[in-house]
């Protein structure tokens, strides 16, 4: 059985990043919040919502009949895999900005438009090659008009079917950051349970997220038992900290990606294919430089991409108390651009339009959306 659920905040959320976190004052102004939450820590919360509803209560080990299930440890989820965590405003799928759509201020921007930015150009791979410590590689082409990508502007599904097929987002099609959450900072102290008093250097402050009430999270589940339905409703502790969210089951599948069809078999760009990261991807470094195949059946390769630097994606270990290691990750909304040698087993393992590519993908980790480009 597959389950659609939308999670939206009761309180502010706080789910942590690789930072290191101390109480003395040192990461003052404080640790803030990523958002979304990587895919573990929304795969957590939804098998420790199963268990509870099972009859399972917090820091109890779990029963063969769960681990058959749920799996056991953070990193195996056992017969079920997640599509997800994705971002919905107002109703609708919303992605991070893929990197190689950049623009900036409009062109008759006055006042406070020349904060806002707007699409120009998409790039592509360069023909030349760059020496670099990954060795050679291929850089994509610089803007002509000066544009950069954006870390502020979201697209919608919509829009980002465009992009897909190598045209740029509508104005309507683009959603501020700001209209998602708004970032929330506290202070707080540590008491010892004995004096009730705060410790000395016991002061620490964190920078929760907010989410709009028109913003929550999604995500599908699927390999729940059919007599393993949550209620309808339902409140979950979720992130750090335990903050609450209310679990709602829905009937509808979440929107399901089209990829782009605009080149046909056998045309001059068949088998090149740009792929634009949904979730993070755990994606080793020898594949991202095209030293080797990221997907062996179909002998996809990597030739160029548009990422930042890699982001360093930890978690809690709960039933052991203890972090998680930190791992080199591919943000969302990074683009790769591909090649493969057999274009048709590549289509083959598309899945509810979406490829999954890397490590722990049925965690959610390294779903991308693709689409047909020249290059």
């Amino acid at each position: 059985m597959a389950l659609t659920l939308r999670i939206s905040a009761v309180d502010t959320w706080f789910f942590r990043g690789g930072v290191p976190y101390y109480n003395d004052g040192a990461t003052w102004p404080g640790m803030r919040s990523v958002f979304p939450p990587y895919p573990w820590a929304a795969a957590g919360a939804v098998r420790a919502m199963l268990a509870r509803c099972r009859g399972w209560s917090d820091g109890e080990a779990w029963t063969d009949e769960f681990k058959a299930v749920l799996g056991d440890g953070p990193e195996n989820c056992g017969k079920l895999k997640f599509t997800g965590p994705f971002v919905l405003y107002q109703g609708q799928l919303v992605f991070p900005m893929p990197r190689h759509v950049v623009g900036g201020p409009p062109e008759t921007a006055t006042g406070s438009d020349c904060k806002r930015w707007q699409p120009k150009e998409i790039l592509l791979p360069s023909c030349d090659r760059t020496l670099c410590d990954l060795g050679e590689v291929c850089l994509p082409k610089l803007s002509e008009s000066g544009s950069s990508p954006t870390q502020r502007y979201w697209v919608k599904l919509d829009g980002l079917r465009n992009i897909l097929n190598g045209n740029l987002p509508g104005d309507g099609q683009i959603v501020d950051e700001r209209r998602l959450w708004r970032l929330e900072p506290r202070i707080g102290i540590r008491r010892d349970p004995n004096t009730r008093a705060a410790e000395e250097g016991a002061l620490f402050a964190a920078v929760h997220v907010r989410p709009t009430k028109e913003t929550e999270i999604a995500l599908e589940v699927d390999g729940v038992p059919q007599d393993w339905k949550p209620p309808n409703e339902v409140l979950i502790p979720f992130g750090a900290e335990g903050r609450l969210a209310l679990c709602r089951t829905e009937n509808a599948p979440i929107d399901h990606l089209a990829f782009s069809d605009g080149s046909s078999a056998g045309s001059e760009h068949a088998g090149k294919f740009v792929l634009i990261a949904l979730t993070p991807a755990l994606i080793s470094v020898k594949a991202l430089a095209g030293a080797e195949e990221l997907e062996p059946e179909s002998g996809l390769k990597v030739v160029c991409a548009c990422a930042d630097r890699p982001i360093r994606v930890g978690g809690w270990f709960s039933l052991e108390r203890k972090p998680l290691p930190l791992r080199n990750t591919l943000a969302a909304g990074s683009v790769l651009f591909c090649r493969a040698q057999d274009p048709q087993a590549l289509m083959n393992r598309v899945d509810r339009g979406m490829l999954r590519l890397g490590e722990m993908t049925a965690l959610g980790f390294g779903l991308f959306a693709i689409g047909k480009v020249a290059f």
